[in-house]
């Protein structure tokens, strides 16, 4: 509330003028927030005052520094105009109008996108894809992507996000990449963002059954509902420099077959989570990898009608067990806001995305 806080960091002017006037202080107000404006102990103690906090009143304090203001000064709120009112003394006005100009500057915002994948590991990758970046203009293919046995756990690389896309690309062209999600959000500094792309599956979460005189058996089922799918959360912290710190709470979830538990079955879920604070430079690619999920799956095969005799299936059927691997990867990619340019460029390539997609004719 800028009213709130111009007002706080004006409270003393009524008190000074008072004293003023009883020739107890001189009638120059300073401001109460200035470093090295001390209180003498001679003079009597004015009524307490709750000083303006936090970073706008910083900045208010710093703008007006010692500065003197000669009359009193009231600032109220025009919202339907979107205006303030000032009442003041035309020296004293100047003064705030500076003010203002300082404290009215644009607020720190980021567009954050994030590209969430999951590759198909084979052999050579069995305990996980651990990425390299390669600097120079080296070839763009699957030599990008070192695989080393043995590495295991949650991994973070920096790099240019073109050389992570071009990456991808390649591993999408031996179809091992499976696009999940690629949003974008616009999130203003130390303000929480989130992107929610999920499925409410319905649960069961407790039966009731209960009987009435000349009646059957009733039975009734509560039912509770859980988000499925894609959740991700994102709180950006940007400094002068165009360092982003990002609390990251990022969960990937799905229903799985369910579990038999004393002849009853439940429905289970197979959740991948990823909660973290990492810190990247405006423009640059945070990739989070590691999260990996083993599926077990069994067949069988053979001739029809024999399999199913139980002597005669070890001889005309096989059965088999297959085993597959997925490693989830999170490119995340921050781009700071700070001028009306940056809107403006931010605007154009949203639009040259949307423009290069595919349309679809009318007949």
């Amino acid at each position: 509330d800028i009213v709130g806080i111009l007002n706080g960091v004006f409270s003393g002017q009524k008190n000074m003028k008072d004293k003023d006037k009883s020739g107890t202080s001189p009638a120059v107000f300073r401001n109460p927030l200035a470093k090295g404006v001390k209180e003498e102990k001679s003079q009597p103690a004015a009524p307490p005052q709750v000083p303006a906090s936090g970073p706008m009143a910083s900045s208010a304090d710093r703008a007006i520094g010692s500065g003197t203001l000669r009359g009193e000064i009231n600032i109220t709120a025009d919202e339907s105009r979107n205006a303030l009112i000032i009442e003041a003394a035309p020296p004293d006005y100047l003064i705030i109008k500076n003010l203002l100009k300082q404290l009215d500057i644009m607020p720190r915002q980021v567009v954050i996108e994030v590209t969430i994948a999951e590759i198909t590991l084979d052999e050579s990758t069995a305990m996980g894809v651990e990425w390299s970046y390669v600097k120079g203009d080296a070839n763009m293919s699957t030599s990008m992507l070192e695989a080393t046995m043995g590495k295991s756990g949650l991994n973070f690389t920096v790099g240019n996000p073109d050389r992570w896309t071009a990456a991808l690309s390649a591993l999408a062209t031996e179809n091992k990449v499976n696009i999940l999600s690629n949003p974008s959000v616009l999130a203003s500094n130390s303000m929480p963002a989130s992107i929610d792309v999920s499925q409410e599956i319905p649960i069961a979460s407790s039966q009731y059954q209960y009987t009435t005189t000349g009646t059957d058996a009733l039975l009734e089922t509560d039912i509770e509902y859980r988000d499925t799918g894609i959740m991700l959360s994102v709180t950006p912290n940007i400094n002068e420099n165009g360092l982003v710190t990002m609390d990251i709470d990022q969960e990937i979830s799905e229903q799985a077959p369910n579990v038999s538990v004393g002849g009853k079955d439940y429905p289970s879920f197979f959740k991948r989570k990823t909660t973290t604070t990492l810190t990247v430079q405006s423009g640059q690619t945070i990739v989070i990898g590691g999260l990996i999920r083993e599926t077990t799956s069994d067949g069988s095969s053979g001739a029809p009608w024999f399999t199913r005799i139980p002597v005669l299936s070890f001889l005309f059927g096989k059965t088999s067990d297959s085993v597959s691997k997925t490693e989830l990867i999170i490119l995340i990619s921050p781009y700071v806001i700070a001028t009306p340019d940056d809107v403006d460029a931010v605007t154009r390539e949203f639009t040259s995305k949307i423009s290069s997609l595919p349309q679809k004719s009318v007949q």
